[in-house]
């Protein structure tokens, strides 16, 4: 009898030493609702958030009081509750016993498991806003059972239904252009074969929405074993860019014909200016030059000749590339300055020079000083005639 008291009272030892040793806590009340048991896992976890046993009265669920009317009822049930205690969030299994006229309560911490789940759930929001703005959508295509899984963004893309089951291979081929599904198909069979990923820029052709292009990417997935089972990757919506490229190549085009346009009006205008040039000197040599030929044999006087010389000089000079020349931007002459220039070139001295025009000879000098400055010549031991001489010759 001994034996079997000893017995007994070390099973009850030994059933006793579950609830103690439990990490978790345990919490058990009576039907009015009052604490009667806590293990010391409860005491430690109100110790590790800074409070004491008074606070044990946290653990206990809200709508307790319910809870308790099943024991009045007899009736034996199990509850699961979330409390949240300064920051901790225990999970509770709560065991309704009318037998032992009590309700006990196991917890468990489950913190780190929310915050985690948290953390991915709001990973995953900023995923799918990110996809939303970048126009970029993930799919998983698995080999075996035949069916693409897409993010969100990709139904948008292609304007799938997410609540429909999943699509096989050959549907999705269906939402191509013949061209861009042949080019797809090819690609994804080289990627099965041989491993090698793809980029291909798709267009979409769809009954539901305008042409629409996407550049989408693939790469294979391998088992443990190096197997190919399929085919995940990206789609991003590139039909802006695409109307964008092709808005700037009509731009572009029209851009070559205007300047072909410009091109050919230039082409008249310099052709129409040699014309112009050549009908000046015509006229010149035909209406001008016999008379003034004429005028040389009439008995002029030395002034007159020598005007009549000028004359004639300054007509040729007008249908002569030199006149052009320094009458150019290049050297900034001005008309008297051009004048001197062109009396040096024929080689006029300075007293003939101020005879001619009219000046004295130090006004002479002072043209002959800027044209000198004008040419680059200044503070430099050169010829002013030969100078001149050479540009005609460039």
């Amino acid at each position: 009898m001994e034996k079997i008291n000893r017995k007994t009272q070390d099973e009850l030892a030994r059933f006793t030493s579950f609830p103690r040793l439990d990490p978790n806590p345990i919490i058990e009340v009576n039907s009015s609702g009052r604490i009667i048991y806590f293990n010391p896992a409860t005491e430690k976890a109100l110790g590790n958030m800074g409070m004491k046993k008074g606070n044990l009265t946290l653990f206990l669920p809200s709508d307790l009081n319910v809870i308790l009317k099943n024991l009045e009822k007899d009736c034996e049930s199990l509850f699961n509750r979330e409390v949240e205690i300064e920051k901790k969030i225990f999970k509770e299994t709560i065991i309704v016993m009318p037998s032992l006229k009590t309700v006990r309560i196991y917890a468990h911490d489950i913190t780190e498991r929310e915050r985690s789940g948290e953390t991915l759930r709001e990973s995953e929001a900023r995923l799918k806003e990110a996809q939303r703005l970048a126009h970029v959508g993930s799919w998983d295509w698995d080999a075996i059972t035949e069916t693409i899984r897409c993010s969100d963004e990709c139904f948008r893309m292609f304007n799938f239904d997410p609540q429909a089951p999943p699509q096989s291979y050959q549907d999705h081929l269906k939402v191509y252009s013949a061209d861009s599904a042949l080019r797809l198909d090819v690609a994804v069979k080289r990627a099965m074969q041989t491993g090698e990923p793809y980029e291909l820029e798709l267009e979409i052709a769809d009954q539901i929405s305008p042409m629409r292009w996407i550049l989408a990417r693939g790469e294979t997935k391998r088992d443990a074993n190096g197997r190919i089972m399929g085919l995940c990757g990206t789609t991003q919506d590139i039909t802006e860019l695409r109307l964008r490229e092709k808005e700037l190549s009509s731009k572009s085009k029209a851009l070559e014909e205007l300047n072909m346009a410009l091109k050919v009006l230039i082409d008249h205008y310099k052709n129409d200016q040699i014309e112009l040039e050549e009908s000046i000197v015509s006229n010149i040599r035909v209406r001008i030059i016999p008379y003034i030929e004429k005028l040389k044999g009439s008995g002029l006087n030395i002034g007159q000749s020598t005007l009549l010389e000028i004359i004639e000089r300054n007509f040729d000079d007008i249908s002569s590339p030199f006149l052009k020349l320094i009458s150019s931007k290049h050297f900034r002459f001005t008309p008297k300055e051009a004048e001197i220039v062109s009396l040096i070139k024929d080689g006029k001295a300075t007293k003939e020079i101020a005879q001619i025009l009219g000046i004295g000879k130090r006004t002479v000098d002072s043209y002959r000083d800027n044209i000198r400055d004008k040419l680059g010549l200044a503070n430099k031991k050169v010829n002013l005639r030969t100078y001149i001489l050479s540009l005609k010759n460039t």
